[in-house]
C-alpha cells in the first residue's frame, strides 16, 4: 500500500477531471492556489498533491442546491 494511494498529483486531477468533462488547466489551478481558493492541496518539495477525501468535500461544499422547485406539483 502507498502512502499517497489516496492523494493525486495535478496531472492526475486535471485528467480525471477532463475524463468527466471538466476542462481546467495546470493554469488554473495554479491561480486556484494562489487565491486560496478552490480544494485543499499540499506540496511536497515542487510536487502538488490534492487528498482524494478532501476533494471530495470540497465539491459537495461547493454544490448548488436550487432556491426552490419552479414546477409545482
Amino acid at each position: 500500500m502507498s502512502i499517497l494511494a489516496d492523494y493525486y498529483t495535478q496531472a492526475e486531477l486535471i485528467e480525471e477531471l477532463n475524463k468527466r468533462g471538466i476542462k481546467k488547466s495546470k493554469r488554473a489551478l495554479q491561480i486556484m492556489r494562489q487565491k486560496r481558493v478552490g480544494p485543499p492541496w499540499t506540496k511536497f518539495g515542487k510536487t502538488v498533491f490534492y487528498p482524494g477525501a478532501g476533494f471530495r468535500s470540497y465539491l459537495e461544499g461547493v454544490m448548488q442546491h436550487p432556491a426552490r422547485s419552479r414546477r409545482r406539483a
